[in-house]
C-alpha cells in the first residue's frame, strides 16, 4: 500500500543507559539479598580496606624515607659548594700572600695555593656524587671544574708576569683575579641550580601533608563507610 509509511524504529540504548541499567539491576539484587550475604560482603570489604591501609602506610613511609634521604644528600652537596667557594677565596688569599712574601720565581703559586685549589676540586667531586639537578647540574659541575682549571692556569700566568709594581704584578687583576671571579660565579650558578632541585625534592607528595594525608585517610574513610553500612544492615 503506497499510502502507508514505516513506523519509526526506537533508537538503540546508549552506553550510559546500559551502564545505568546494569547498576540498577545490581542494586535490586543487593536490596533483595539475604542480610547474611550482605554482611559477608561487608566483612570482606572491611578486610580489604584494612589491608589497603597497611600497604599504603608502608608504601608512603618508604617513599617519604627515600625523598628525605635524597633531600639530605642534596643539602649536603649545596654545603660542599659553599666550602668550594670558601676554598677558592682562600686560594686567592694564599696566592696574594705568596707573591708578596716569597720569591715566586722559585716557589711558583705556592703550596698553600695548590692545597686550596685541590680542595675546590675535591668538593666539586663530592657535589657530583650528590647532584640532584640531573643533566643541568652535571653540565654546570663540568663548567665549574673547567673554570677551576682556567683559574689555575691564569694564576700561574700572573705569577710568571710578576713584577715589582704589585703583589701579583701588573697582570694580577687581569689574570688571577679574573679567574677567581669566573670560578666563584660558576659556583654561585651551581648552587642556584642545586637549590632549585632541593626545593623540588622537598615538594614531593610524600613530604606534602596536604597530599599524603588524603592518601592515608582514603582506606580509613572506606572502612568507616563499611562500618556504617554494617550497622545499618544489623539494625
Amino acid at each position: 500500500m503506497t499510502g502507508l509509511t514505516a513506523a519509526p524504529q526506537p533508537a538503540p540504548p546508549s552506553s550510559l543507559h546500559r551502564a545505568l541499567r546494569v547498576l540498577a539491576g545490581r542494586y535490586r539484587r543487593l536490596r533483595t539479598a539475604h542480610p547474611v550475604r550482605v554482611l559477608r560482603w561487608l566483612r570482606n570489604g572491611m578486610l580489604l580496606a584494612v589491608a589497603a591501609a597497611a600497604l599504603l602506610y608502608v608504601w608512603v613511609a618508604i617513599q617519604a624515607g627515600n625523598d628525605i634521604s635524597a633531600a639530605r644528600r642534596t643539602a649536603q652537596g649545596i654545603g660542599y659548594i659553599g666550602q668550594a667557594a670558601t676554598a677558592a677565596k682562600a686560594a686567592a688569599a694564599a696566592l696574594s700572600y705568596t707573591s708578596a712574601t716569597e720569591d715566586v720565581t722559585l716557589t711558583g703559586t705556592g703550596g698553600s695555593y695548590v692545597t686550596q685549589v685541590t680542595q675546590v676540586d675535591k668538593y666539586l667531586a663530592l657535589v657530583a656524587e650528590d647532584n640532584a639537578a640531573g643533566q643541568l647540574g652535571t653540565s654546570q659541575i663540568g663548567f665549574a671544574q673547567g673554570q677551576l682549571g682556567n683559574y689555575l692556569v691564569l694564576s700561574e700566568t700572573a705569577i710568571r708576569d710578576y713584577g715589582a709594581g704589585g703583589d701579583l704584578g701588573p697582570a694580577g687583576d687581569t689574570y688571577a683575579s679574573g679567574g677567581e671571579a669566573d670560578l666563584l660565579s660558576a659556583l654561585t650558578d651551581l648552587k642556584t641550580i642545586e637549590q632549585n632541585a632541593l626545593t623540588a625534592q622537598r615538594g614531593a607528595w610524600p613530604l606534602d601533608p596536604g597530599t599524603f594525608w588524603w592518601v592515608l585517610l582514603g582506606p580509613v574513610i572506606a572502612a568507616l563507610l563499611l562500618a556504617g553500612a554494617t550497622a545499618s544492615v544489623l539494625a
